[in-house]
């Protein structure tokens, strides 16, 4: 795609967040992604600072003795 048939930045970035919440909470997802956050994030322990961008995916799978 050339530069000049790009959206603009702000239209991008309105799109791209639409679609990545519905598509984080598909049916691929829960069978793909789920089982290897809840081994991941499950083994965290002590404080932790969780950054960057996204919906909240991760917080249901933190151990909540830590």
């Amino acid at each position: 795609m050339s530069q000049e048939h790009m959206p603009a930045p702000a239209t991008f970035r309105r799109f791209f967040a639409a679609y990545y919440e519905r598509a984080s909470r598909g049916a691929s997802e829960k069978s793909f992604m789920e089982p290897i956050r809840k081994e991941i994030v499950g083994q965290a322990e002590g404080l932790v600072l969780e950054v960057g961008a996204g919906n909240g995916l991760n917080f249901a799978f933190y151990n909540p003795e830590y």
